[in-house]
């Protein structure tokens, strides 16, 4: 018979089961407490920025689209293709869709946002 090092399996199959489980029950707590990460946002602030750039930008690009129409359903009016509408507000719409794939893509930067929430 060993009578040296006891294992940690020999060492949980001599415990009553109401004290193995006790145990496990409290490190697990003790690994809760000591792993748990701390919250943080998936955007930082440049990521804002960007996204708010992106929408303003859309909105501009609609505004610019719409309008054109005529009153009358009889009478065509030229001005539906101006170049306003057929070359600058689609430019807008595709800069803004751009940029705000550019914002959700670009990866804030932790170390400066953890430096501001620490002052």
């Amino acid at each position: 018979m060993n009578t040296g090092n006891i294992d940690k399996t020999d060492f949980f199959i001599h415990l009553p089961i109401e004290l193995t489980f006790i145990y496990i029950l409290v490190m697990a707590a003790k690994d809760i407490k000591t792993e748990r990460p701390k919250m943080q946002f998936a955007f930082g602030k440049k990521n804002y920025t960007i996204l708010i750039a992106g929408i303003i930008l859309l909105i501009l690009g609609f505004i610019t689209l719409s309008g054109g129409g005529s009153k009358d359903p009889n009478v065509f009016n030229e001005e539906l293709f101006s170049s306003r509408r057929m070359v600058l507000a689609p430019i807008m719409l595709m800069l803004g869709y751009i940029t705000v794939a550019v914002a959700i893509m670009t990866k804030p930067d932790a170390a400066k946002e953890t430096e501001n929430t620490q002052e």
